[in-house]
């Protein structure tokens, strides 16, 4: 296990900032996620720590050492790419011994490592295999045992899981997660997807445009999202903007479109402009009445078996996002329902 710690990283490519002044830190045997979209400087920040590319200001120091300016191959990280780079020619034990034998350890030496990283990735059945017999998914388990068997102070995996479908990555995501667990490596991947960070990561920073947005625990980041840009990115939302008055003894938000919602929360201060979210798994639809209740008409809906999702319109035009249980009542296209939602739900933005 290793700590890394991003100092101050700058990276511009002429015109464009690709990194801008980045300051992070990962403890050891933490797994962290770099979370963004294309562009947003995240696998730029995984490369500069491989050692693919060098950063114009600031350093990079694992284990209390700077290797900013140290060649890739002296690192001692592994590094699992979303292509897996297996080498065709050689067999599953072979592309796991091939770290081994390029640090010229002994054949009794190679033969143990390699056998024991591969009964935890439960490949030892398919050690004379090539891997254009293997399936994705133990092409992905060849990749990692690689990436780990020489024990390496970090593992950095740049998209492992984007290439395998959707039950697949769902059972890899467990698998590797329960692995990087038991060995405690400290690790490092990037990703555009937010379900797979939510399930894999101790914390997430969240990217754009070179920029570190917000860095915290899965759960924190989804219930309290920084900014708008964050509440977005972690699925569809309800935000509503606008002034808060007095009514009563109720603190009120007017939004914008004319929607008026109870907002008992310290931030909210009569006379200021304030911007809420509520999640569409928040929001109850039917005939129940709670804080918050208002008529809407039914637009559009997916049923997905467990939940179902619902576009809901209200008067003056604006469009909730619902998300319900798939046991619930189903509602048809321009149905009247009711939507609510208590105070307490909404997240200050």
């Amino acid at each position: 296990m290793a700590r890394v710690e991003i100092k101050s990283i700058t990276k511009k490519y002429r015109n464009v900032v690709a990194l801008d002044d980045i300051n992070l830190t990962v403890g050891e045997g933490e797994f962290l996620t770099l979370l963004g979209p294309s562009g947003s400087g995240k696998t730029t920040l995984l490369n500069m720590i491989a050692g693919l590319g060098t950063p114009d200001v600031g350093r990079i120091e694992i284990g209390g050492s700077d290797i900013t300016h140290v060649a890739s191959a002296d690192r001692n990280i592994g590094i699992v790419f979303q292509s897996y780079a297996l080498f065709p020619h050689m067999t599953v034990f072979e592309n796991v011994a091939f770290p081994l034998k390029i640090r010229k350890k002994p054949s009794p030496v190679i033969r143990k490592e390699v056998e024991a990283v591969l009964n935890r990735v439960k490949l030892m059945d398919f050690v004379t295999r090539k891997p254009s017999e293997l399936s994705g998914g133990q092409q992905q388990r060849v990749a990692l045992a690689r990436a780990i068997v020489f024990q390496p102070s970090i593992l950095l995996l740049d998209e492992p899981l984007g290439a395998l479908d959707k039950n697949l990555r769902e059972e890899l995501q467990f698998e590797l997660r329960q692995l990087q667990k038991a060995i405690g490596i400290t690790t490092i991947m990037v990703t555009h997807d937010q379900e797979e960070a939510m399930s894999l990561s101790d914390r997430i920073a969240v990217f754009k445009s070179g920029r570190i947005e917000q860095v915290g625990a899965p759960r924190d980041i989804y219930t309290r999202p920084a900014n708008e840009f964050i509440a977005n990115f972690f699925g569809a939302n309800n935000i509503f903007r606008g002034t808060v008055a007095l009514s009563g003894d109720k603190k009120v938000l007017t939004s914008e479109d004319g929607i008026e919602i109870d907002v008992e929360r310290p931030e909210a201060v009569a006379g200021k402009p304030l911007e809420v979210m509520v999640r569409p798994e928040s929001i109850s639809i039917g005939p129940s009445r709670q804080q918050n209740a208002m008529p809407g008409i039914v637009v559009g809906s997916v049923y997905l078996g467990s939940t179902i999702r619902y576009r809901v319109s209200l008067a003056g035009g604006r469009v909730l996002s619902v998300q319900a249980p798939g046991t619930n009542a189903i509602y048809s296209d321009n149905e009247p329902v009711t939507v609510s939602w208590h105070s307490s739900e909404l997240q200050v933005l």
